[in-house]
């Protein structure tokens, strides 16, 4: 499984260089993925060939070519395909609707969509070819990317204090409707306890989540959106919703500037998120975990 060992390594690089663009100026250029995407394709082709050259070229050299356009040779492709090469696309093509939904409910940014497609075609399984190793990476994001998120919030509320006391009044503010919902976690533990399910992990983490969801809307209000002149604005830097660009995270042109020049816009700050598809490469590959930790604990 050379190749496919090459693959996860040209993924690796592609993405760990494109982590140090997004860490230094937030722009990731295309290249770097688009060589992740094509070279995990291909790679995994050259991982196919043996059975690509048995099966297709037999069927070519007694049927003809043009009968690879018929349900046989349809047949004979998808056979001939050989696992490596039908991971690479069919994980690929699910990890690429799930980054590009991201991406286009403005969740993500462009890079970050790309990215997941570059992991998916790249690296959609370890050793052998199993639909747990797909399962451990996409876990593996979400994990990794849940921990470097509460790091970086953790960050930014250092970086404005007033965050913290802001965050209490939130609590305040909402008493009711907080003690409604540990009302309702509550309930839910007790017929949890009752039918047998692990109570500690989930009620502690839904009580945290309440908590939790309350401070990330104050930072996400105080540390990531600023309102700032058109005369001061730069390209390549993000509009907040409700201002006429809709809600894809997309770098403003020179022609979006000029358009509001005079006036004031208010700009979002977003989260430099490329090295979470690194470090969920890395998680995956050194210590499988992921699926299989989650399933575990919980």
């Amino acid at each position: 499984m050379v190749f496919v060992f090459l693959s996860h390594a040209l993924t690796f690089g592609m993405l760990f260089v494109a982590s140090l663009f997004d860490l230094d100026t937030t722009d990731v250029p295309d290249v770097f993925c688009a060589t992740a995407v094509l070279g995990g394709l291909g790679l995994h082709f050259l991982a196919s060939r043996p059975l690509q050259i048995g099966i297709i070229s037999g069927f070519v050299s007694e049927n003809g070519f043009l009968a690879l356009a018929s349900l046989e040779g349809i047949g004979a492709l998808m056979a001939g395909i050989g696992d490596p090469l039908a991971y690479s696309i069919g994980v690929g093509l699910i990890f690429s609707v799930i980054g590009w939904g991201a991406y286009l409910r403005g969740m993500w940014g462009g890079a970050d969509a790309f990215a997941m497609s570059a992991l998916g075609f790249g690296a959609p399984f370890v050793g052998s070819a199993t639909l747990i190793d797909p399962l451990n990476l996409f876990v593996n994001i979400t994990l990794a990317g849940f921990i470097y998120i509460m790091v970086y919030t953790l960050y930014r509320s250092f970086q404005h204090p007033e965050v913290w006391r802001k965050s209490y009044n939130r609590i305040i503010e909402d008493r009711m409707r907080i003690g409604l919902e540990l009302a309702a976690l509550a309930v839910f533990s007790i017929i949890a306890f009752r039918a047998g399910m692990p109570v500690v992990p989930f009620s502690s983490l839904l009580g945290f989540m309440i908590f939790l969801t309350r401070f990330l809307e104050v930072v996400q209000d105080e540390a990531f959106y600023r309102v700032v002149d058109a005369d001061d604005l730069e390209v390549g830097e993000v509009a907040a919703p409700g201002q006429g660009f809709g809600d894809k995270i997309v770098g403003l042109t020179e022609e979006d500037i000029e358009n509001f020049e005079g006036e004031e816009l208010e700009v979002r700050e977003g989260v430099p998120f490329m090295p979470v598809f690194v470090l969920a490469l890395v998680l995956t590959d050194v210590f499988g975990a992921g699926f299989l930790l989650f399933s575990a604990v919980f």
